[in-house]
């Protein structure tokens, strides 16, 4: 378990989505310091990143994938409706946009199966992400000292990348 930039760890997802698309699971969450949390979940894998934002287009993270998943995370891989991309035709698209959306029609796209991202041709609808209501709590001792591992990296990196953030403006 190497921790690894963001970019890293989101491309080796990105990489295993496309070869099977189906049954992931997006859980998103603040942690203590304020951090975004983000858990990855398929099959019997695990991703945990950590990120702040810098700005709209960019932030600076870190992250790690588990070979276990936590005990307490495995509800959510039993959720029907998973993580994925779902393309959706135009008038779909109108629809939602102009808010004449029903739980059927929402229901009717989330029962969709996801395609990898290279099989997308026309607009697409992204998720379902799931935000837990309080920050993410880890029930075992390691995976609590993994996410604090994850925020002293982030620190670390902020620190290096942009300084002006840990510093008092005067």
């Amino acid at each position: 378990m190497k921790i690894r930039p963001s970019e890293k760890v989101r491309e080796e997802i990105k990489n295993l989505y496309n070869l099977n698309p189906k049954k992931w699971h997006v859980l998103v969450g603040r942690d203590s310091r304020g951090y975004t949390s983000t858990i990855v979940l398929h099959a019997d894998k695990m991703w945990m990143l950590k990120e702040e934002p810098i700005n709209p287009y960019e932030t600076i993270g870190c992250g790690l994938r588990i070979e276990e998943i936590e005990k307490s995370l495995r509800p959510f891989l039993r959720d029907p409706y998973s993580f994925g991309f779902r393309p959706v035709s135009e008038e779909r698209i109108r629809d939602i946009l102009e808010a004449d959306v029903s739980d059927k029609v929402i229901r009717k796209i989330l029962r969709k199966e996801p395609v990898a991202l290279d099989r997308i041709t026309s607009p697409a609808i992204v998720g379902p992400i799931t935000l837990p209501m309080k920050q993410i709590d880890f029930v075992s001792e390691k995976q609590r000292k993994l996410d604090a591992e994850l925020s002293k990296e982030l620190d670390r990196m902020i620190y290096k990348k942009r300084p002006d953030i840990f510093l008092p403006y005067v």
